[in-house]
């Protein structure tokens, strides 16, 4: 059984400029990253990937998807964070991707926790018994769904909330193809102890006085540089 908030809408709908590649995959020194779930991440993970066979577990065939990458990027906005992903298979498009779900906390499932895209506009819905459409799963996990319309081999997404970063579990499944489906998870998924996941919004929000002291910090940084110079 998997318990979860889904978001079922185009691409287009959660695309925004300058999202993660590829290419920033590979190129990034912070690949695969360790953690404890429900950790906070740190500024130093706050982008970051992990790649199949390491970061990754892809079942049932572990060559399967053995190129597969997940790629994330966190900055700071007014009110939280934008949380930016990239789901890359970029040889094999007869595994390319049907469905992934980003792990969140329980009560991170609605507007008071995520925004643009709205929820209530976004469709997000809990749901209850998958069935078939999630193979594999090692455990129960809330999460948000982001349903790919044409199966892509590249599938980026965004959006904003204003819970701090934590480690997280994620699962992803691609669109059926003449060997069945394939899936893939972090490694550390379903375990405890410190192991591989991917940044995502926690249960946590800054205490109001948060955003305040970030912005006297940011100041006082300024005006030293420009003492300085």
């Amino acid at each position: 059984m998997l318990r979860g908030v889904g978001l079922y809408c185009l691409l287009a709908a959660f695309t925004v400029g300058n999202l993660l590649s590829y290419d920033v995959c590979t190129a990034t020194n912070n690949v695969n990253p360790q953690g404890i779930l429900g950790q906070p991440v740190g500024n130093s993970n706050l982008s970051g990937c992990l790649t199949a066979g390491t970061g990754l577990t892809p079942d049932p065939d572990p060559t399967a998807w053995g190129d597969f990458t997940i790629a994330w990027q966190i900055t700071s906005v007014s009110g939280g964070y934008q949380y930016q992903y990239t789901f890359t298979d970029p040889t094999d498009p007869q595994k390319a991707l049907s469905h992934v779900i980003i792990g969140l906390s329980e009560n991170c499932k609605d507007e008071t926790c995520i925004w643009d895209p709205d929820p209530a506009s976004a469709g997000i819905q809990v749901w209850g018994n998958q069935g078939k459409s999630n193979p594999g799963i090692p455990d129960l996990l809330w999460g948000i769904k982001f349903d790919t319309s044409n199966h892509p081999t590249t599938f980026s997404v965004a959006f904003l909330s204003n819970r701090i970063p934590v480690w997280q579990n994620v699962y992803a499944k691609s669109g059926k193809y003449e060997g069945g489906w394939t899936y893939i998870y972090n490694t550390g998924f379903g375990k405890t102890g410190s192991s591989y996941y991917i940044a995502a919004p926690d249960s946590v929000v800054p205490e109001p006085g948060f955003y305040g002291m970030l912005a006297a910090g940011l100041g006082g940084l300024y005006l030293a540089l420009r003492r300085q110079r």
